[in-house]
């Protein structure tokens, strides 16, 4: 068998491509003597700059927030990739390897249900987390994204174990991070 691609977006960097030209006019406006003639002005806003220090300090600001973009964009969209070694997660363009685990290195996956607590209401996920010989996850591929995900979960049981009871967690972020030993019932 040489190789089984899965196609995924996430849309955790979709938010945060989005959330970054609010930044980026936020950092301006401080830069900027907008805020400084305010009749209340904070004296730690005004930050007493030349015309030149001005305009290198935006355009420092406008590279690295467009870099930022750039980068976060790239982030959305990528691949998972199962071979006889191991399973790689890979972006899009460029082809640059995010995370890359061979078959030794992980003890078992687990399907997994992750609910979110919300202000409003609780978002549920349905994932599968790759757990490594610690309990530590070492990669988490969500349902939510992935095109043919059926037959990626078919691939990965010819390879690899499957732990047989379903995890619910309830905020697992520092958990499927790998931060935090996988707890089992």
């Amino acid at each position: 068998m040489g190789e089984f691609k899965i196609f995924n977006y996430n849309k955790n960097w979709i938010w945060i491509t989005m959330m970054i030209p609010l930044f980026y006019f936020l950092a301006i406006g401080t830069l900027g003597d907008g805020l400084c003639n305010l009749p209340n002005a904070n004296i730690s806003i005004c930050f007493n700059l030349s015309q030149d220090d001005m305009y290198s300090s935006f355009a420092i600001t406008t590279i690295l927030f467009f870099c930022l973009f750039i980068y976060s964009f790239l982030r959305i969209f990528n691949y998972t990739i199962i071979t006889y070694h191991g399973i790689e997660y890979r972006m899009a363009i460029p082809s640059v390897c995010l995370i890359k685990k061979s078959w030794r290195e992980i003890k078992h996956y687990a399907d997994v249900t992750e609910t979110f607590s919300g202000r409003y209401r609780d978002e549920i996920i349905k994932a599968i987390w790759f757990i490594d010989y610690n309990d530590n996850v070492c990669l988490r591929l969500t349902k939510w994204g992935s095109f043919n995900f059926k037959k990626f979960v078919e691939k990965i049981d010819s390879y690899e174990d499957k732990f047989e009871i379903e995890l619910e967690y309830k905020n697992p972020y520092l958990t499927m991070n790998g931060w935090k030993k996988v707890e089992y019932p």
